[in-house]
């Protein structure tokens, strides 16, 4: 089949004047996995020349560079491509890399990077981008990777990069109309992967723009080699970014040979085991204990099912963080709240929507929403006047605690919440049944669709347990609880 390069075809419509602004992209680059079909990545001779050998020999390699601090080892999993594994027996906090400034993709380096002399292997030096002033982070880093591969050869990265995936591309890209069709009644799941195509496509046009406003033609061809930034590239470079780049205290970080470890989803803090220091190096420790010759795991952060589905195109095993955006505020207690009350309500957290897990705090926040619903009308504007007069949080738990009673529960929000869940229940087993009936040969060529049945069998089992907790709570137990939390609270702020 003849590969058509869109990016090229978009590009000559555009200067002829015949479409414009985005449309370029959602006329010619459509909603759906035949833009990335027919969308050329430019250097996939590039990648596809190197053995599997040589990608593992050059990423241990780049091992050693990035400064590993304990004997580690990338080989092939049996079902995750490659992985790291332990050469030594390893304890809970021992720190495994340590990543200088210079060998991190990050924001704040985008505009100067490190390149090899071609004169002399030892010595590095600068190189300082053409001003493009890129607002977008994941743009930023785009653009970086998209640099160091035309100048692969004088790249310090050039070992590191050209071991990357080549042939793969963002899960909801591959999300057929058939597919989507199967999701009829999930709102939530089917924006999500409308909303990513959406970020997308707008974020290759913005980088577009910029990139053919900001430098001259003679520019462009020493940048990236070509007159525009050629679709399947941005998406090549973009899936990188998305599946194996940090997300750390709100920024992106891109860490060589740590974005290698696999997943195993557990209840730690990313942050306590992930650290960016002030000059930007960055500093991977060990989540639990592993022995010699046993694959180095880590936790991707607390997301929940549906960012794997939309991002990855899996589901983990046992995920502690999958859980279930559910409307706690139901529009008849929202009508009885006064403005007073509900500003009291979202300054405590409790918003329209929760992503509901079954643990703790679930239950801590019906009973704070039960308080309220049942405060009579003095002792709503009591506990009004006095939150009123906070000026922080840490004031706002104080006043709370002291002017705002723990109330019998007259009147409570847990049946209409019951009955929510119910409905969603009936809508995930109606999307299951249609996933089912799809004969067998059909789902074998459709990958996802075995995603999505694990997706929602899991939903239904967690939605099931809520169910059955929530049927079970006993008022007169929650009351100490809601105290002790929020006391908690004021200790941590």
């Amino acid at each position: 089949m003849l590969r058509v390069d869109l990016s090229l075809i978009c590009f000559l419509l555009l200067a002829a004047g015949l479409v414009q602004g985005r449309h370029v992209v959602r006329e010619h680059c459509g909603d759906t996995p035949k833009c990335i079909e027919t969308s050329s990545f430019s250097y996939t001779s590039l990648f596809s020349q190197r053995t599997l050998d040589q990608r593992i020999e050059d990423l241990n390699f780049w091992m050693k560079k990035v400064g590993a601090q304990v004997k580690l080892e990338i080989r092939p999993t049996e079902d995750k491509g490659l992985g790291v594994f332990a050469l030594e027996d390893i304890k809970t906090g021992t720190t495994l890399l340590k990543a200088s400034e210079r060998l991190v993709f990050k924001r704040d380096a985008i505009g100067i990077r490190y390149f090899r002399d071609p004169n002399n292997e030892q010595i590095s030096h600068f190189y300082e981008f053409p001003p493009l002033k890129i607002t977008d982070e994941r743009n930023q880093l785009i653009i970086a990777l998209l640099y160091h591969l035309r100048h692969i050869d004088n790249s310090l990265f050039k070992e590191y990069l050209l071991s990357l995936p080549y042939n793969q591309t963002l899960a909801f890209l591959r999300f057929t109309d058939e597919d989507l069709d199967l999701l009829e009644g999930d709102e939530f799941l089917s924006s999500k992967l409308e909303g990513f195509k959406e970020s997308l496509f707008d974020g290759y046009q913005a980088l577009r723009e910029v990139y053919e406003s900001s430098l001259d033609v003679q520019q462009r061809a020493s940048f990236l080699g070509s007159d525009t930034i050629p679709f399947g590239d941005y998406v090549w470079a973009r899936y990188i970014v998305e599946t194996r780049a940090w997300t750390y205290n709100g920024r992106r970080y891109l860490v060589p040979i740590a974005d290698f470890f696999n997943l195993e989803p557990r209840e730690v803090d990313f942050l306590k085991y992930h650290n960016v220091d002030k000059t930007g190096a960055a500093t991977v420790s060990a989540e639990r204990d592993f022995q010699s010759g046993e694959e180095v795991l880590e936790s991707y952060g607390d997301n929940a099912n549906w960012l794997y589905v939309a991002i990855h195109g899996f589901i983990p095993n046992l995920n502690p963080h999958e859980c279930e955006e559910i409307p706690i505020i139901t529009p008849d207690f929202f009508d009885q709240m006064s403005p007073s009350m509900r500003r009291i309500a979202f300054m405590l957290g409790m918003g329209f929507l929760h992503c509901v897990k079954r643990e703790e705090w679930l239950y801590l926040r019906y009973g704070l929403y039960n308080s309220l619903l049942n405060m009579d009308d003095d002792e709503k504007k009591a506990c009004a006047e006095q939150i009123e007069m906070s000026e922080n949080q840490r004031e706002l738990l104080e006043l709370y605690l002291n002017n705002c009673p723990e109330k019998e529960w007259k009147e409570t929000i847990v049946p209409s919440i019951l009955m929510t869940i119910s409905g969603r229940i009936q809508k995930y087993y109606d999307i299951s049944r249609r996933i089912e009936e799809i004969p067998s040969d059909i789902q074998a060529k459709r990958p996802l669709l075995s995603v999505l049945k694990r997706y929602y069998a899991d939903k239904i089992e967690l939605l099931n347990g809520i169910s059955r907790d929530l049927s079970q709570m006993d008022p007169a137990t929650i009351y100490p609880r809601v105290r002790t939390h929020l006391e908690l609270s004021l200790i941590h702020i």
